[in-house]
């Protein structure tokens, strides 16, 4: 160049010694897409129901659907992972998912105490027995 005593060559090693390294790009080989959960805490993607913790029940999340694998995220949290249905109509869970629910069932339910049988009981007494007339 004129006016320069530096090659183009020789400006570019040393400008490149002060260079920060580019960032990896982060590209996910997956299909994206938004789903809201069920009432039963299931996901839809592709015709398959994929479970997720009840806690998110009625949340707006994002499907990633990788080849083998199945994530499903909530904000920037991962809150299911499952192995890819390829097959319809199919129900993919994890019994984990559900703990919550059958903890809460667990430690929340109130027994009841009857002072005498249940109607149904006596229904089904009378219908076994014979002397009962029916």
């Amino acid at each position: 160049m004129r006016g320069q005593e530096e090659t183009i060559g020789e400006r570019f090693e040393r400008d490149r010694a002060v260079l920060l390294p580019l960032p990896v790009p982060s590209y996910e080989a997956c299909e994206k897409r938004t789903a809201r959960v069920s009432s039963l805490s299931l996901v839809r993607y592709r015709g398959n129901d994929y479970s997720v913790p009840t806690e998110h029940g009625h949340r707006e999340v994002l499907v990633k659907g990788y080849v083998q694998e199945v994530v499903i995220a909530y904000g920037s949290d991962m809150i299911a992972r499952h192995t890819r249905s390829y097959g319809r109509e199919e129900l993919v869970f994890d019994p984990r998912h559900y703990l919550a629910l059958l903890d809460q069932l667990i430690h929340f339910v109130h027994i009841l105490e009857m002072n005498s049988e249940s109607y149904r009981l006596k229904q089904s007494k009378n219908k076994r027995s014979p002397q009962s007339g029916r």
